[in-house]
């Protein structure tokens, strides 16, 4: 997976699933004229890949979970990728900043 975040690089090296049923990313996050840096984020319940050019959110139930979106369906978050609801974060195509090429 390869997103851009403001200004950022996020690459994914490897996804995880531990023996709780959580999972492990592995990558690096880099910004322009800097190396990367790598890191590990762990302990996620659930992965969501959205791939597209436009946000198919109108089904998930996105506000039941207190997640905001706007007039086009896109996820509402701000500089730091973070939504309405703490510890739920989103980027890609979905929040209609940086539009991704699909995963392979």
């Amino acid at each position: 997976m390869l997103a851009r975040m403001c200004n950022t690089t996020l690459h994914q090296s490897q996804l995880k699933r531990k023996e709780d049923g959580t999972f492990t990313f592995v990558g690096t996050v880099s910004k322009p004229n800097e190396d990367p840096t790598e890191i590990t984020l762990e302990g996620f319940e659930k992965i969501m890949f959205a791939i597209g050019r436009h946000p198919n959110t109108k089904t998930l139930g996105l506000e039941k979970a207190g997640i905001t979106t706007d007039a086009k369906g896109q996820v509402v978050v701000d500089e730091y990728q973070n939504t309405s609801v703490e510890n739920v974060y989103a980027v890609g195509d979905v929040c209609g900043r940086a539009l991704l090429t699909p995963l392979p």
